[in-house]
């Protein structure tokens, strides 16, 4: 394999700037209702429904990633409404915010935790030299943030070596696919009524809200579609 440095026009970049304005300003007034949807859910437990991360950006630049505020650690008590927001990856939606910024693009590798920077070989970081993304081929092919960085780095890389505005649009229409595809078995789950609220302690009526408030999120989504 050979290793060289990410070649990118500067149109590219231009036009790539334009487009994630364009699409993440739309995707923005899509998104809205099911924000709200999920900002009435959390605000029933939380007092604050957002929260932010420190993150490393393009050049190792730190700037704070927003999402909504779902503990995603594995040994975390969820309710339902919760664990549906992190399934859909809705509690990424705010990260909107930091396209419009210029923080992130739509599409680049996922941006990492400074203390996990830091621990970079020579060959990880080569994936600072792009902007970070909400989505990338690392995470189509269902890398997270529990992967290692150089698995993440393979594919990353191999986005960032031929970069290209059909890569850009393969991409984000493979997380729609993705996304799309965790609805019907998760809806499944959710209208059996598995009461996993009870066992966490929950009274009935914030599970029936819980309930109404992710097919509302659903409906809002579908129509969006």
């Amino acid at each position: 394999m050979e290793l060289r440095d990410p070649e990118a026009s500067r149109g590219f970049l231009v036009s790539k700037r334009a487009t994630d304005v364009a699409l993440s300003s739309v995707l923005a007034i899509i998104a809205a209702p099911i924000v709200l949807v999920a900002v009435l859910g959390l605000r029933r437990r939380k007092s604050q429904v957002f929260c932010s991360e420190q993150r490393c950006g393009q050049a190792g630049k730190l700037f704070r990633m927003i999402r909504l505020n779902v503990d995603r650690s594995e040994d975390a008590v969820r309710t339902r409404f919760e664990q549906a927001l992190i399934t859909l990856s809705l509690t990424e939606l705010p990260q909107l915010w930091n396209v419009l910024r210029g923080d992130m693009s739509l599409v680049g590798p996922r941006p990492d935790l400074p203390e996990r920077v830091g621990r970079y070989t020579e060959w990880e970081q080569e994936r600072l030299r792009v902007k970070p993304g909400m989505t990338g081929l690392a995470q189509v092919h269902g890398l997270r943030d529990h992967n290692t960085s150089e698995e993440r780095t393979r594919f990353d890389l191999q986005y960032m070596l031929n970069p290209s505005a059909v890569a850009d649009v393969s991409i984000l229409l493979q997380t729609l696919w993705t996304l799309s595809g965790r609805l019907p078995p998760f809806s499944k789950r959710i209208l059996a009524g598995r009461d996993v609220n009870r066992r966490h302690g929950f009274d009935d009526i914030n599970s029936q809200f819980l309930e109404d408030t992710l097919r509302d999120a659903h409906r809002s989504q579908s129509s969006a579609d």
